[in-house]
């Protein structure tokens, strides 16, 4: 098998998305946890677990899954969040983008997360690809440098990174609409 046609095997020759101009697309960064979710979060988090605060509180009536926080509503009740790692709340939010005339999302890597290809990171990545094929939604992966630690950082990791993405998760090669 000759280069050219190995190539062919990784990448699709169509896509419902084969640019982004006209898109309307969305930032989806994946940071919120939860204890309980599978992420091995200990408690609710916010990207940080040891930085939780709460600008607004979000609507959880849709979701199928949520999960406790240590903090309480008017009425005394427990307060629940979405978790981003669990798969039926990125299914959740594409969803919504179908529903609601958002194209796609552009996904977050940071440089941390894809230089040691760690677990949460990339199932919600995953869980967001599969997603945006069953909702028929566009999705693009940038990458957040801010986690380098110096000039002398060798970027490598990222050409790594994506052709991980590439050969294990296929995410040049999404199977399209699931019925």
């Amino acid at each position: 098998m000759g280069l050219g046609s190995y190539a062919q095997l990784k990448h699709s020759k169509q896509t419902l998305y084969p640019e982004y101009k006209g898109l309307v697309m969305a930032g989806y960064q994946g940071w919120f946890r939860a204890e309980g979710d599978g992420s091995g979060a200990k408690r609710y988090a916010y990207g940080n677990e040891n930085r939780t605060g709460i600008d607004m509180w979000p609507d959880v009536t849709e979701y199928e899954k949520t999960y406790d926080t240590p903090f309480k509503l008017a009425n005394g009740q427990t307060a629940k969040f979405f978790s981003s790692y669990d798969k039926s709340t990125v299914d959740l939010h594409f969803k919504w983008m179908q529903q609601y005339g958002v194209d796609g999302v552009f996904m977050q890597r940071f440089f941390g997360n894809a230089k040691n290809h760690d677990k949460e990171s990339l199932t919600i990545l995953q869980n967001a690809f599969e997603a945006a094929s069953k909702y028929e939604r566009a999705i693009g992966v940038m990458y957040d440098l801010s986690g380098l630690s110096g000039a002398n950082e060798d970027c490598s990791a990222l050409i790594e990174d994506w052709k991980y993405l590439v050969d294990q998760l296929k995410v040049t090669n999404q199977p399209g609409k699931k019925t």
